[in-house]
C-alpha cells in the first residue's frame, strides 16, 4: 500500500503488517491504536522508507524489524503510551535518518546490528529506561 494509510485498532487482537516487497509501504502512514501486540516488518528495499508509524495506547508490545536495503530510511516512529517497544535495524543504512519520538513509553529499545545501520538517527524520549544496542 504505497503512499496509503492503514489502521490497526482495538478491534484487532494482534496486528501484523509485512512490508516485504520493494517500496511496498513507502511514504505510507501506519496507525497502531490500542492493539494488543503489533509487529511491523520492513524487509523489502525501501519498504518503509519515509513512512510515518504511530503507535498509540498499546496494551502490550510493539515490534518493528527493518531488514532490507534502506528499509526504514527517513521513517518517523511515534510511540505514545506504549509499555514495550523494540525497533531492530540490521543492515548498513537500514535506519538512516530514522526519527523516533517515545512519549510515556517506559521500555523502548533500539538495536542496531551494524555500525552504520542507524546513521543520523534521532531518538527522543521522556523516559529514563530507554535502551540502545549498537
Amino acid at each position: 500500500f504505497f503512499s496509503q494509510s492503514l489502521l490497526c485498532n482495538d478491534s484487532i487482537v494482534a496486528c501484523y503488517v509485512a512490508c516485504d516487497q520493494a517500496v511496498s509501504c513507502l511514504s505510507s502512514t501506519l496507525h497502531f491504536y490500542a492493539a494488543t501486540d503489533s509487529l511491523l516488518r520492513c524487509t523489502g528495499k525501501q519498504a518503509c522508507a519515509l513512512t510515518r508509524v504511530e503507535v498509540l495506547h498499546s496494551d502490550s508490545t510493539f515490534s518493528m524489524l527493518c531488514d532490507g536495503e534502506s528499509a526504514c530510511f527517513g521513517a518517523e516512529i511515534v510511540l505514545q503510551n506504549v509499555p514495550n517497544a523494540i525497533i531492530e535495524c540490521t543492515l548498513p543504512f537500514t535506519c538512516q535518518g530514522l526519527l523516533v519520538n517515545a512519549t510515556d513509553s517506559p521500555n523502548a529499545t533500539l538495536i542496531c546490528y551494524d555500525e552504520n545501520a542507524c546513521q543520523d538517527l534521532q531518538f527522543s524520549s521522556n523516559s529514563d529506561n530507554v535502551n540502545f544496542w549498537f
